[in-house]
C-alpha cells in the first residue's frame, strides 16, 4: 500500500476532502468540484472531533462561485460541474439537529452559487440515499429546476452494495434521477474493506439499469483516491461491461478526480516515487482498456486560493496524445 499521507488521514478524509489538482493548460471542462457553505465548513469540523481526526484549521469559513471562477480562470477552465456536500450532515456517525433542513439549504446554496455563473457551472444537488427524506429531497432538486445532476456519496453515506434492500434503495434513487433526466455523479467507493470487482458488477447490473437515459459519472474511477487496489478492482468491472455490454455504458463516464498522483508528493523518497510512477501508470492502461472518451478531468478542488486549483496538477501523468485527449473531454450534461 502506498504510503502517502492521504491515506494515513483516516476515514473522514477520504470521505470528505478534496484534492486540489489541474494543470495551466486550457482544457474544457473540470467534472468533480465542491464549495461548500459556512454551516458545512463547521459540519466538517464536527465530523472530524467524532471520528477522531485532526480538526482541520486552514479552510477558510466558505467558499464562493466567485473564487472558484477565479481558480478555473487560472488554470483555463471552461466549465465546471458544482457538486453539492449537502452529505455531510447524513452522515451515520454524527447527529445534526434538523438535518432534513441542513440537506436543503446546502443544497440551495450550490444551486445559488452556480446560478452566478449559468453558463459556466452546472450545480448537482446531493443526499444519503438511505435517509428517510432522499425520495423528497430529490423530487425538489428534480422539479425546482436548478440542478443538472444529483451527486451521492456511498462511502460518507455508508452504504452497503451488498445489502439487499440498500442496493434496491440506491436503485430506486437512480430510478427517480432517471425520470427527472438529472445527471449522476457517484462516489462508489463503500466502507466494505474488501470492495471491489463485486461491488461495481452488483453496481452496474442492478443499478446501472434503472438509469438509462442520463449520464451516470463514476468518481475517481470507482475508488477512493488514487489508484490502489480498490480502484483497480473496481475499474475492471467497468472495463469489462464496456466490452461485454457496450450499448448499457454508452452515457457511463469514469472521473480523474484524485487519481494521480503527482510525483511531488513523494518528497524526494526515491521509494515512494516509483510507487507513484507504478499507480500512475497502472491507472493509464486502465484508461486505455475502457476507451478515454469514457475518462473526464476532474481535480475534486474544494476550497483554496486560485493557486491552488492548478499548482498540484501540472500535467496529467500519461502520454501526450492520451492526456491531450482526456482534457478535452466533455459529460453530455454540459
Amino acid at each position: 500500500m502506498l504510503p502517502l499521507k492521504s491515506r494515513a488521514l483516516g476515514l473522514s478524509a477520504m470521505l470528505i476532502i478534496g484534492i486540489g489538482c489541474s494543470d495551466q493548460t486550457n482544457y474544457k471542462a473540470d467534472h468533480h468540484i465542491h464549495l461548500r457553505s459556512a454551516t458545512a465548513t463547521e459540519a466538517l469540523q464536527t465530523i472530524q472531533e467524532t471520528l477522531g481526526q485532526e480538526v482541520s484549521e486552514d479552510i477558510s469559513a466558505q467558499t464562493t462561485a466567485d473564487t472558484l471562477i477565479a481558480a478555473m480562470d487560472s488554470a483555463g477552465v471552461e466549465k465546471g460541474a458544482l457538486l453539492s456536500v449537502a452529505y455531510f450532515f447524513a452522515m451515520p456517525e454524527v447527529d445534526f439537529d434538523d438535518e432534513k433542513a441542513l440537506v436543503r439549504s446546502e443544497n440551495e446554496f450550490t444551486a445559488e452559487q452556480a446560478s452566478r455563473y449559468p453558463e459556466r457551472l452546472a450545480a448537482f444537488c446531493s443526499l444519503n440515499p438511505l435517509a428517510d427524506y432522499a425520495t423528497e429531497e430529490l423530487q425538489n432538486c428534480g422539479e425546482n429546476g436548478r440542478f443538472t445532476g444529483l451527486k451521492l456519496h456511498l462511502a460518507n453515506s455508508d452504504v452497503d452494495l451488498r445489502n439487499a434492500d440498500e442496493l434496491n434503495r440506491l436503485s430506486g434513487i437512480f430510478r427517480m434521477a432517471n425520470d427527472y433526466e438529472l445527471a449522476v455523479v457517484i462516489h462508489l467507493w463503500t466502507r466494505n474493506p474488501d470492495y471491489g470487482y463485486e461491488d461495481a458488477e452488483l453496481f452496474i447490473d442492478q443499478v446501472l439499469t434503472e438509469a438509462p437515459d442520463i449520464p451516470v459519472q463514476i468518481a475517481h474511477m470507482g475508488g477512493p483516491s488514487g489508484f490502489n487496489d480498490a480502484t483497480d478492482n473496481a475499474s475492471a468491472a467497468f472495463r469489462d461491461a464496456f466490452e461485454e455490454h457496450p450499448e448499457r455504458m454508452e452515457q457511463v463516464y469514469l472521473d480523474l478526480a484524485a487519481v494521480p498522483i503527482p510525483v511531488e508528493r513523494a518528497e524526494g523518497d526515491t521509494e515512494t516515487e516509483q510507487q507513484i510512477r507504478e499507480m500512475n501508470q497502472q491507472a493509464e492502461t486502465r484508461i486505455r482498456e475502457i476507451g478515454p472518451e469514457h475518462i473526464l478531468p476532474a481535480t475534486d478542488w474544494i476550497s483554496g486560493s486560485a493557486d491552488t486549483f492548478g499548482e498540484k496538477y501540472k500535467t496529467l501523468p500519461f502520454d501526450e496524445e492520451l492526456r491531450n485527449q482526456i482534457m478535452h473531454n466533455v459529460a453530455p450534461y454540459f
